[in-house]
């Protein structure tokens, strides 16, 4: 295998995103100190209806690197959108800001089948 390849890979490898489900969303919200639940959508999608306890950063907001880097990135994170794609592509954003513990609900709050704030 190329070096380049390799480097490639390698790279790849760093910044994928795990994913995780329903049951570990479940999880998050039960613990008092669990991950972080942070929803990526717009303020206006959050105010339609939000997971509880969850912060809102908008991934399409100017400002959105600079509000996660005031966040704490040694805790777990669980990023959320509607449907997964900009929650994926924020928690690839938060890996290459140093944040090894963000990972990505697969697909969205719409897969979601429990409460919900306003």
């Amino acid at each position: 295998m190329s070096k380049l390849l390799q480097t490639i890979l390698a790279t790849w490898g760093i910044f994928r995103v795990p994913e995780v489900g329903i049951d570990q969303v479940r999880e998050a919200l039960a613990k008092p100190e669990g991950p972080l639940l942070l929803d990526v959508r717009t303020p206006g999608e959050f105010a339609d209806g939000h997971l509880p306890k969850a912060l809102n950063i908008d991934f399409f907001a100017p400002d959105f690197h600079q509000r996660v880097q005031a966040l704490d990135k040694r805790r777990d994170y669980i990023l959320y959108c509607l449907s997964g794609n900009r929650s994926v592509a924020a928690a690839r954003a938060l890996r290459q800001l140093g944040f090894e513990k963000a990972s990505s609900f697969r697909g969205g709050i719409r897969r979601w089948k429990g409460a919900i704030e306003r």
